[in-house]
């Protein structure tokens, strides 16, 4: 098998084991938000921002 093949591979099973804890620490730094935890949520949100999380980054903006 070719470098590429098994390159691409490996990226797109990252991806796949990557994206949905990306977008649970989202989910639970809405949810500290909807409980009035703003403290919490603001760190949640502040992290998950500095990572390159778009949706993060436009709460804070």
């Amino acid at each position: 098998m070719p470098f590429r093949t098994l390159s691409t591979i490996f990226l797109s099973m990252a991806f796949l084991l990557i994206a949905p804890q990306a977008n649970a620490s989202f989910e639970t730094a809405a949810e500290l938000y909807k409980a009035n935890n703003f403290p919490a949520a603001f760190t949640a949100f502040t992290k998950l921002a500095e990572a390159g999380d778009a949706r993060a980054q436009t709460v804070l903006h």
